[in-house]
Parts: structure tokens; C-alpha cells; sequence
């Protein structure tokens, strides 16, 4: 997309990891050495879930075209740009998607809601750097695209009883790591932190649109969000 300023029109193929690579200069002894980006898709709309995503990508990983998702006008960029993301090998990248039902949306307002799917995206980042788990079956549960289709035709709810369900491959790896919840810190897009983050947070106005991390978590909320409706649009 292109970034206007007083002189020209420049083109703006990557978002910089300005904030990110701040907090990991602070920190000359090692105290923050993952720093991962929060953003949510469907705030807005009537209908359907709200998407909260969580993306940590390694420093030496620069993939071009990872700006805000809102910029990005072609579905099958987004799409590209996704599959890109998601495929990596699994110490290049953790991410995880939280979506949040109409329901809960209903139930709690659709602030909390968001606040909600973003911190339960964040936990999942963190605790993979201490929890985690390799093998087959936790691969496949987490990081295979998710059927909605066919969850709608079996009448099978997707939803835990909080009203969410994640994807993502964060139970891949682990750590020995005993100080990971303050290693870890999260840029969360906008102009709030949801309460009992499990890592230091700070939120970033507009941070979709000026930081790495948090435009690749845009992209994985957006596509995610898409994808559940048009499934719906198929089934009703």
C-alpha cells in the first residue's frame, strides 16, 4: 500500500519492527526475547464471531507484504500472505486464533468479548515457550484448517463452554525456560490492555499499520474471520 508524507508517495512493502527491536535492545540481560504481536477481526460486523490472533515471528523472519490487513485490497493476498505465515517450520513462528462466539459476544458485550479472545490468543503464545508438547496429533488438532463447514452440517458446536475455540501451533515446542512469562511481551493493537495478560502488554494505537507483529497477527484474524464466513454464507 502506499504511506503518503509531505514530499512523495512511497511504497511500503513491510511493516518495520521499530517497537520490537526497542524493547529487545532494553534488555541487555535477556529479559525480553520474545515480543509478539495481538490484533482482532470483527468488531465491527453484525454478525458472526470476533477473531483475536497472536503472532510471534523470529527475528531474522522478513516476509514481504506483511502490512496491516486492511491495506491489503486481494482476498488471495491475504490468503497468500496467511499460508505463508502459518507454514513456516515451527521455531520460526507461534501463533494462535482465538474465536469468540456470537453468544458470548451477546453475553459479555462485544469489548469484552475481544479483550477476551486476545488474551486467550496471548496465554497460548506464552505457555508454548513452557507447556508445550511436540508430536503428530497436537500438530494436526492445532494447525490444520479448521472445517466450520462441516461442524455446521453435523450441528457440532466448535465452541468450548467460554465460548471459544483456537487454532494455531503453540502446543509444538517447549522451553525449559522457568522466567518465560517475563521474557515474553505483547504489542496489542489499539488503545487497550485486557486484564490478566499472562506476559507484560502494551498497546499501540494504529500499531496494525506501524508494527511487523502485529499487522502478521492482523492477517491471521482477518483470514480466519473470512474463512468462518463464508462458510456460513454456504450453509444458510
Amino acid at each position: 500500500y502506499n504511506k503518503r508524507d509531505n514530499r512523495s508517495e512511497v511504497k511500503v512493502n513491510m511493516l518495520p519492527r521499530t517497537r520490537e527491536n526497542e524493547l529487545l535492545m532494553e534488555c541487555d540481560d535477556g529479559a525480553v526475547k520474545y515480543v509478539f504481536g495481538v490484533d482482532e477481526a470483527g468488531r465491527g460486523p453484525l454478525a458472526g464471531p470476533v477473531v483475536a490472533s497472536a503472532c510471534w515471528l523470529r527475528s531474522d523472519v522478513m516476509l514481504e507484504g506483511i502490512v496491516d490487513s486492511k491495506k491489503i485490497t486481494s482476498e488471495e493476498r491475504r490468503e497468500e500472505l496467511y499460508e505463508r505465515i502459518v507454514t513456516l517450520s515451527s521455531d520460526q513462528v507461534r501463533w494462535a486464533v482465538t474465536m469468540v462466539s456470537p453468544k458470548r459476544i451477546d453475553d459479555v458485550n462485544i469489548l469484552q468479548a475481544t479483550l477476551q479472545g486476545m488474551r486467550k490468543s496471548s496465554q497460548m503464545i506464552v505457555e508454548s515457550f513452557t507447556n508445550g508438547t511436540s508430536g503428530e496429533e497436537n500438530e494436526k488438532k492445532f494447525s490444520e484448517p479448521f472445517n466450520v463447514e462441516e461442524q455446521l452440517a453435523t450441528g457440532n458446536s466448535y465452541y468450548d463452554e467460554f465460548g471459544c475455540f483456537f487454532q494455531g501451533n503453540t502446543l509444538q515446542l517447549k522451553t525449559d525456560d522457568p522466567d518465560v512469562k517475563i521474557i515474553c511481551h505483547a504489542l496489542i493493537d489499539g488503545n487497550r490492555v485486557p486484564q490478566d495478560m499472562p506476559c507484560p502488554s502494551e498497546s499501540m494505537v494504529k500499531g496494525d499499520g506501524r508494527e511487523y507483529c502485529i499487522a502478521a497477527a492482523s492477517i491471521l484474524a482477518k483470514v480466519s474471520r473470512d474463512r468462518i464466513m463464508r462458510a456460513y454464507a454456504k450453509h444458510f
